[in-house]
């Protein structure tokens, strides 16, 4: 899978569509963060919001780019290297 980032619009990014996002922000002192990687979600909810300030269908998740289902023991491993990655473990 060929992804890739995008100058001025933070998250992973797979062709034109968003795969992965992260977020901050700073509220009262106080900082908020997060970040998704879209797996096997309905993607019709952005039909009601434009994500990261985009309208348009620009979202996309591992279902649609493999063109399958994600299988359990697929699932498990992407998570634990993601967590080892983003934890550096």
């Amino acid at each position: 899978m060929n992804v890739h980032t995008r100058e001025g619009h933070p998250g992973i990014w797979v062709g034109e569509k968003k795969i992965a996002s992260i977020g901050l922000r700073i509220k009262n002192g106080v900082s908020l963060h997060g970040i998704s990687l879209n797996i096997c979600n309905d993607l019709s909810v952005y039909d009601y919001f434009d994500p990261c300030g985009m309208a348009g269908k620009v979202m996309t998740n591992l279902e649609q780019v493999w063109g399958r289902g994600i299988e359990k023991q697929e699932f498990e491993h992407l998570s634990n290297a993601l967590a080892k990655r983003l934890c550096h473990m």
